[in-house]
């Protein structure tokens, strides 16, 4: 995997270890990331539907809470988990 220099960062993604997610391979059956806390994190493409609930669940205090997440995106997630 090759490596991203903060530099050159135009997004910075939390991997849900609390680390930052600096290098990602794609395989048609997996996304396969290190995290700035020395993780390694292999996503299963296989089960999307599972892979979306996991995401939604994890960002959905996010969504709920936080000032500047404009109103139309706080909802992204709700056909996933259900209104809230």
């Amino acid at each position: 995997m090759g490596s991203i220099d903060e530099e050159n960062l135009i997004q910075k993604f939390s991997s849900g270890d609390g680390g930052v997610v600096w290098n990602a391979k794609f395989t048609p059956d997996n996304i396969i990331s290190t995290t700035s806390e020395g993780n390694v994190i292999f996503w299963d493409l296989n089960n999307l539907d599972a892979l979306l609930t996991s995401s939604c669940e994890k960002i959905r205090a996010y969504l709920n809470t936080n000032s500047q997440v404009k109103s139309e995106d706080r909802k992204i997630c709700n056909d996933v988990l259900g209104a809230t």
